[in-house]
């Protein structure tokens, strides 16, 4: 997995502002919609959705099945553990 430069960009923000506990998710979500962040089809994303972003562990090299559980993945992490882990 290859992240998009400008995507990428926008959720390692998003984690790193919601870790840091300065502001709660909605208002992070809506400073990061105001500085472009967008859906895959171009619209601003939901709340729930963004809370799903922010839950993933795909954005730290973890993979999760139903079958095997969190294992490592094989592509690089956004973010550490660290910052996951709020």
């Amino acid at each position: 997995m290859i992240p998009h430069p400008e995507e990428a960009k926008f959720i390692v923000m998003a984690f790193e502002l919601v870790a840091a506990g300065h502001d709660r998710p909605t208002v992070v979500l809506r400073n990061l919609a105001e500085l472009g962040l967008r859906s895959n089809k171009g619209k601003k994303l939901m709340h729930h959705t963004f809370t799903l972003i922010l839950r993933n562990p795909f954005y730290m090299g973890m993979m999760r099945s139903k079958t095997w559980g969190r294992n490592k993945g094989l592509h690089e992490p956004l973010i550490s553990e660290l910052i996951l882990a709020f």
